[in-house]
């Protein structure tokens, strides 16, 4: 047979062997260097290859460099990162296997506990695996309704878990042997623990056969409420006797989390999350520790909650890179890599989520559950689009399972243990943020650790000097809030959503007590977990179990992580304008002086536009002007059919220089109260503001702070 492949007939379709010997040429030829990358797109971008790599980089909030391009030589020196399923873990903690690599996880947390129940129903008929049940603010602190310090705490932020009766009505005709359940009670967490194993008893379930568990963190409980019941050595005690108890009887259940959420979703970076979320940690086992639960005892008993935002490759590297210093960390402890075992929840970030344009919400539920999967997280739980806007619909609540499935049966992510693997940039960024979250780890222990710094507020002052280079970035629109900062769509309609009557809720909590038998006993000598299990088997309340274990203590204080929302401060310049159109039947105004021909103004009659909409500022387009008396006359109709009252010049540069002055002081005489100039005004910028400009909006201007003073000035924002 000869070896010449035949050439192919006009037509014919492809034949094996020439796709072979294309293959086979391709191959054969050498690989591209990084080099040669560099070098073409440095003439891609019309720079010198360091300036144009510089370019195309970016560095976090918190001091991580990213690199444009990344290649084999980027993991020289990192560090190896194994097998799936084998230490250090950083490619997960499991193989390949007919079932999915995580547990498709919802957040629970309607105050209307039938409504909630309905829910809870509905979503496991859509396959929720894991219901992650958050306990209302005076619940997590221990407090029943009828407490004086619960007022306006009941059924605040979670569902009503105070008595049985209470937690029958939420979990009707669920089945806890075939689902994960998650009480998430904060302070509170001994005394509901309690009344769950006491629950489930009742409906004949041993702890054994129980799934879930309880993510008790002191620490994170501290940070985020600024309080904590019990104070911290009796809390690690409780926590510790709760993680006895799990491990010998409940070995379906965790007790214990570390808690990265306060941390993130107060504004750190992600090297500076892993870093403190570390060192937190550290100081967990030494707490527990000190409490007779040694490090293996504790690291099987410890889940690590995250929270994704949308920097897609950034997160996937901080959950891989969380295992990877988890390992390091149990290794120098003695742990064996049985007992290393890593547990991580990945919820979608609440500070992400926006109430302008919530439908946006969904593409970044559906990123940060991507990104979880493909970090390795064992359960992913995202936050329903329409979550800032009252309880979340049946259909939110849907798409946050949905999502999830169509990402394992679809997109077939369930199949692969690493998805991450051999990715130069993963790979490299995996490191990376390792290391630095390392350097971190390190700073925190020696600065005392991090029990020190959190009960200093000075943890609290090495975030804030993140958060105000965020903030900057954000209010100078370098990082983008699509629907919000960037790409707004004022005719939007925001879906209406029921709000949850909390005055009914506490009513209906205070009656369930006077129903009940409540017994208040001392407690605080009691010894185990197992005791305290008992008293609750007495129709005890959360508020009354928690007082009895801590009456001779007090609380524990600190300043709070303050929560950081960057769409915040564009937020609230979009409400005051919405509200402004409900009174008023229209938006505020703002008059585009386009000058010259389309080709010249279009570019930045576009930018204006968007710029001044993303406060909720309406644009008024009349068309183009030749010269400043045509700009002057078109202001006057639009004023006299809108009641617009200021103005924006949009031109090129080669036209302002020969109109831009002429028309301000034009505009300025016609009743223009307020007049801008879409872009950089150079060395024109004295002449042009005595003309009449009062301030100029370009690519990196302060466009927060500009559209601020706009709504001041129109008086829409006091």
């Amino acid at each position: 047979m000869s070896d010449r492949v035949p050439e192919q007939a006009p037509g014919a379709s492809e034949t094996a062997e020439q796709r072979l010997a294309a293959e086979l040429e391709l191959s054969a030829r050498p690989p591209i260097s990084t080099e040669q990358w560099q070098e073409k797109v440095a003439r891609e971008v019309g720079s010198d290859e360091q300036s144009a790599m510089a370019r195309l980089g970016y560095t976090t909030a918190d001091g991580v460099e990213l690199q444009a391009l990344y290649g084999a030589g980027d993991l020289r020196d990192a560090q190896p990162s194994g097998l799936p399923g084998a230490p250090p873990f950083t490619r997960g903690t499991r193989l390949p296997s007919p079932e999915p690599f995580w547990t498709l996880g919802q957040l629970i947390d309607d105050p209307c506990l039938e409504e909630a129940n309905e829910a809870i129903l509905r979503d496991l008929q859509l396959g929720a695996q894991m219901l992650w049940l958050r306990v209302d603010r005076a619940g997590r602190q221990g407090l029943d309704a009828d407490d004086p310090r619960a007022r306006g705490q009941v059924g605040c932020d979670g569902v009503r878990w105070g008595t049985s009766e209470e937690i029958e009505t939420l979990l009707r005709d669920v089945e806890p042997r075939y689902v994960h359940l998650v009480i998430d009670a904060g302070g509170g967490t001994p005394a509901a623990a309690a009344l769950f194993f006491d629950w489930a008893r009742r409906r004949g379930v041993p702890p054994s056969e129980l799934r879930g568990g309880f993510c008790f963190d002191p620490f994170a409980v501290l940070a985020e409420d600024g309080e904590l019941t019990g104070g911290l050595d009796q809390a690690f005690r409780r926590a510790a006797e709760l993680a006895r108890f799990c491990q010998a009887e409940a070995p379906g259940l965790r007790a214990l989390a570390v808690s990265m959420r306060p941390l993130r979703e107060a504004g750190t970076g992600p090297a500076q999350e892993l870093g403190f979320g570390l060192a937190a940690a550290v100081a967990t086992l030494r707490r527990l520790e000190s409490h007779g639960l040694g490090a293996t005892a504790a690291a099987s008993q410890l889940a690590f909650l995250h929270s994704l935002g949308s920097e897609t490759f950034l997160e996937i590297a901080k959950l891989r890179a969380a295992r990877l210093l988890w390992a390091k960390v149990l290794k120098a402890a003695g742990v064996g890599s049985a007992a290393a075992q890593q547990n991580h929840v990945a919820f979608g970030s609440e500070a992400s989520v926006t109430v302008a344009d919530p439908w946006v919400n969904m593409l970044r539920a559906t990123g940060q559950t991507f990104s979880a999967v493909v970090g390795g997280a064992d359960a992913a739980i995202p936050i329903p689009f329409d979550r800032r806007l009252g309880t979340p619909s049946d259909l939110a609540r849907r798409i946050t399972l949905t999502t999830q499935h169509v990402l394992g049966e679809e997109s077939h992510l369930r199949r692969v243990a690493d998805p991450a693997g051999g990715s130069w940039t993963l790979e490299s960024l995996t490191d990376r943020l390792a290391r630095a979250a390392w350097a971190i780890f390190r700073e925190t222990e020696a600065a005392g650790g991090y029990e020190a710094l959190l009960l200093s507020g000075a943890l609290g002052e090495r975030i804030a000097k993140t958060v105000d280079r965020r903030r900057r970035d954000i209010s100078k629109r370098k990082t983008g809030i699509v629907g919000l900062s960037v790409f707004p769509l004022l005719a939007e309609q925001r879906p209406q959503l029921d709000r949850p009557q909390l005055d009914a809720v506490a009513e209906r909590a205070v009656a369930a007590l006077d129903r009940s038998d409540r017994q208040v006993r001392d407690l605080s000598d009691v010894e185990g977990f197992e005791q305290l299990l008992e008293a609750a088997e007495g129709d005890m309340t959360v508020g009354a179990l928690t007082s009895s274990i801590y009456s001779d203590t007090e609380p524990a204080s600190c300043e709070p992580l303050r929560p950081y929302r960057p769409s915040a401060g564009w937020e609230r310049l979009r409400l005051a304008t919405d509200e402004y159109l409900k009174v008023q039947g229209t938006r505020p105004p703002i008059f585009l002086a386009n000058l010259g021909t389309p080709s010249q103004h279009r570019a930045r009659t576009e930018f204006a536009a968007g710029f001044f909409s993303a406060a909720g500022v309406e644009p008024v387009d009349l068309g183009h002007c030749e010269h400043a008396a045509c700009s002057a006359a078109c202001f006057r109709t639009a004023r006299a059919n809108t009641g617009v009252q200021v103005a924006v010049l949009c031109s090129s540069d080669d036209l302002y220089l020969e109109l831009a002055a002429e028309t301000a002081r034009e505009l300025k005489a016609v009743g223009a109260s307020r007049l801008y100039l879409a872009g950089r005004p150079g060395d024109q910028e004295a002449s042009w503001r005595d003309a009449g400009v009062d301030e100029f909006i370009y690519v990196g201007c302060d466009a927060l702070e500009c559209l601020q003073e706009l709504l001041v000035h129109l008086e829409v924002l006091r």
